[in-house]
């Protein structure tokens, strides 16, 4: 069964969306679960981003 993902696009969109609600004072907790990741698959992306 193929396994449904996101774009690198979409990706990218999601941590820069993370990292202005940060900006604007949200832990970043908050801001993931606002974009419907958990933790560990933000800190993941993270890592592969640079």
């Amino acid at each position: 069964m193929q396994r449904k993902g996101h774009s690198p696009e979409q990706v990218l969109n999601k941590l820069r969306q993370v990292e202005v609600a940060v900006a604007g004072g949200k832990s970043v907790g908050q801001a993931v679960r606002e974009i419907g990741v958990t933790d560990h698959t933000y800190y993941r992306g993270r890592r592969y981003q640079s």
